[in-house]
């Protein structure tokens, strides 16, 4: 089946492959705790001030379960364009677009950053 435009299959939808575009994708921000193995180095404090002034290393010495905490981060990923929303209904709207009398085209390929707003489901 070739089809010129959107189809909306409401039910599950199987399949064995995919052949997309690539879209980058990034995960949402994380943060993580951790505990120093060893004594390690985890950083340098700064004395601007009296007999200690200068620059001293600082080590990680706890060894309790998160005691640490690392910078918030995410990763970007390689991933097939996609929308995903929040409920089956927000699915249907998009999908209206499809019994119109112009083609549906796909969307396109948007590698920024997606934030998601309840009012547009495709944000």
């Amino acid at each position: 089946m070739v089809v010129r435009g959107g189809m909306h299959i409401d039910g599950e939808l199987s399949v064995n492959h995919i052949t997309a575009p690539t879209e980058f994708q990034e995960t949402e921000i994380t943060k993580l705790y951790g505990k120093p193995v060893g004594a390690p180095r985890i950083g340098t404090a700064v004395v601007d001030s009296g007999s200690s002034a200068g620059s001293w290393p600082v080590y990680g010495t706890s060894a309790d379960e998160n005691s640490l905490i690392m910078y918030d981060h995410s990763h970007h990923f390689r991933n097939i364009p996609l929308t995903l929303t929040e409920t089956n209904s927000q699915v249907r709207e998009i999908a209206k677009a499809n019994n119109e009398t112009e083609i549906n085209a796909a969307t396109e390929v948007n590698n920024r950053k997606k934030t998601f707003n309840e009012n547009d489901p495709r944000s």
